[in-house]
């Protein structure tokens, strides 16, 4: 049933089922710093539409993976979290006031993060550095041609922001009078293949390494980089 009221529930954390789509980056070091340091303050939101119908956590993705994490290392768990007899962790969730589609419930969660940058000297292509290049450009195609574009994307930019997420276009359009830019070839110097027998392997590789590691990693410095992310510049004619 659809209520027009908030409401904080505590669930396992092991029910806990993630946005599949969800291409958000995280800084999962930073996060769990946070929490350690601050407590478990922003309880993560629930959509019931999200992941087919079959419901999902829309924000908080994030937080809910150091959760995890921390359950999985045997760490304590933070204050705003319970613990059951047998150790089990309930973690607060919101639930209510829920969106009527997957479509309206997905635009929600690329508002719920873009808007934090909102009222700031930043552009969508700006806002576009905290997802994942390719899986935020299929969402907000899948977005448009349902008619749920976020209110945080200038809808007459569209083209143009998903033309610099896949680093396309027309040089004139974005590189009017600029100065020719060279890109010099980065080369490892070597890489191997590491593989985990399940999620918790994966986030404490990521916590032991402190760089974020989402579903959609394909590949990781290390140590990390100061710039490696896919979108470093973008420029424009204002005229």
């Amino acid at each position: 049933m659809v209520s027009d009221e908030l409401v904080i529930s505590y669930i396992d954390l092991a029910t806990m089922a993630r946005w599949d789509k969800n291409p958000k980056r995280h800084d999962l070091s930073a996060l769990a710093k946070s929490i350690a340091r601050h407590g478990f303050k922003m309880p993560p939101r629930y959509e019931p539409t999200l992941n087919g119908g079959a419901g999902g956590i829309v924000a908080g993705n994030g937080r809910a993976d150091v959760l995890s994490a921390m359950r999985a290392n045997k760490q304590p768990a933070p204050r705003g979290v319970r613990v059951g007899d047998d150790g089990t962790w309930y973690v607060p969730v919101v639930f209510g006031v829920d969106a009527e589609s997957q479509t309206a419930a997905e635009a929600f969660g690329l508002d719920d993060n873009n808007l934090t940058m909102a009222g700031g000297d930043f552009t969508d292509l700006d806002m576009a550095g905290m997802w994942e290049p390719e899986g935020y450009a299929a969402l907000l195609r899948s977005l448009a041609e349902q008619g749920e574009i976020p209110v945080s994307i200038d809808a007459t930019a569209l083209d143009a922001l998903l033309a610099g997420l896949a680093g396309t276009g027309e040089p004139g359009d974005l590189w009017q009078g600029m100065p020719e830019f060279e890109q010099d070839e980065i080369k490892a110097h070597k890489s191997i293949n590491v593989y985990f027998d399940n999620e918790d392997d994966y986030q404490d590789f990521a916590r032991r390494l402190e760089q974020s590691l989402t579903a959609q990693t394909r590949a990781i410095w290390h140590p990390k980089r100061a710039n490696d992310s896919y979108i470093v510049n973008a420029c424009a004619d204002e005229s």
